[in-house]
């Protein structure tokens, strides 16, 4: 058994209390956005969860990290809550349980589930796991995943059972997050809804321009047209078909990136770069590539080739931080919204991958 190999009896546990809390059927209860906190100190601290599956298209339970949750939170509130993009994968840092069709589960999930002996017939009744890591497609979890998702799904459970079957708490979900912790003080786990949950402060890498001769000579471009910018992931090539050798690095399969820069008015491309899945398996390039630098360095090149654009759109905080203070330097006004010209161009990339595959 390898290090990361799952003993079967753990993999039983997680089915089991997967299998409570859809006996509750919570996703009648809530909705996605309504939150839900437990603090685990032996297993990593504060967990997020979230459920899917009020209008009956997905069951899903996601597990989150504080940061990972919040990240996500706020894509979600600047993208208008669009997720029809697949591009909400990029803040997907969560273990899930899903509920779904047979045609839909993972083999190495199907082989867990045969083993341990379970029978799924109905619909939406087939369980299993996923992790999903930014950059990455899903994949199926190891031991300590195992280990720490069954105790949050415990919990959540309790949660659930103990606050919405047997009583009605009054939570307003808008307004509060429901939190479960541990009293030393009277020996019991508490569940109490809190207002202004103090969620953490997202930080991200702000690249700043520090050549004055640089700068100088930035400033003086004359102003163009104002552009989009987005690195767009996408599915491409599957992790067996990445070349063998000593800096093949890769354990799961990685989405590739197009760095896009695009006409806001038009939606013509002015810039585009793509980074193949494959460069991921050099280990010296993933060690030293990193997104938010690259767009950076991308942008400076862009606005001494052809000019400073007025106005410049990005879809996420990572995109705006990387490019905040520069802009601010050069008079560019930045916003954080929506990007339909990107949108355009990941539709018409996503049709030909699936005419493809």
């Amino acid at each position: 058994m390898g290090k990361n190999s799952v003993p079967l009896k753990d993999w039983k546990e997680l089915y089991e209390v997967a299998s409570r809390l859809e006996s509750l059927k919570p996703w009648k209860y809530f909705e996605e956005t309504d939150c839900f906190s437990i603090n685990l100190p032996k297993y990593g601290g504060l967990y997020f969860c979230s459920i899917m599956g009020a209008l009956g298209e997905s069951l899903t339970i996601s597990v989150y990290k504080p940061q990972e949750y919040q990240l996500l939170k706020t894509y979600m509130e600047t993208n208008n809550n669009n997720q029809q993009s697949m591009q909400v994968v990029r803040c997907f840092n969560c273990l899930s349980v899903e509920y779904s069709n047979r045609v839909y589960v993972p083999k190495e999930s199907c082989g867990v589930i045969k083993k341990i002996g379970l029978k799924f017939r109905d619909n939406n009744s087939w369980i299993y796991f996923e992790n999903h890591t930014s950059g990455y497609m899903p994949c199926n979890l190891v031991v300590d995943e195992v280990i720490v998702l069954t105790q949050v799904l415990q919990h959540l459970f309790c949660q659930i059972k103990t606050c919405f079957v047997d009583n009605a708490m009054d939570v307003d979900f808008e307004k509060q997050v429901l939190y479960r912790e541990y009293s030393k003080e009277k020996g019991i786990w508490l569940n109490f809804p809190v207002s202004d949950f103090p969620f953490p402060s997202l930080e991200f890498d702000v690249p700043e321009l520090t050549d004055e001769i640089t700068l100088t000579k930035l400033k003086k471009k004359a102003y163009i047209a104002d552009i989009e910018i987005d690195t767009l992931h996408f599915p491409m090539i599957p992790i067996e078909a990445l070349p063998d050798g000593p800096n093949r690095k890769l354990e799961k399969q990685a989405y590739g990136q197009v760095l896009l820069f695009v006409n806001h008015d038009d939606g013509k491309i002015l810039y585009q770069e793509t980074i193949w899945p494959e460069k991921f398996a050099s280990e010296e390039y993933s060690k030293d590539y990193d997104e938010a630098w690259n767009l950076w360095d991308t942008f400076l090149q862009y606005v001494e080739d052809n000019g400073r654009p007025k106005n410049v759109y990005v879809r996420d905080l990572p995109h705006k931080f990387a490019l905040y203070t520069t802009c601010e330097q050069l008079g560019i006004k930045l916003y954080v919204t929506d990007l339909p010209m990107c949108d355009n161009f990941e539709e018409r990339l996503l049709s030909v991958i699936r005419s493809m595959s």
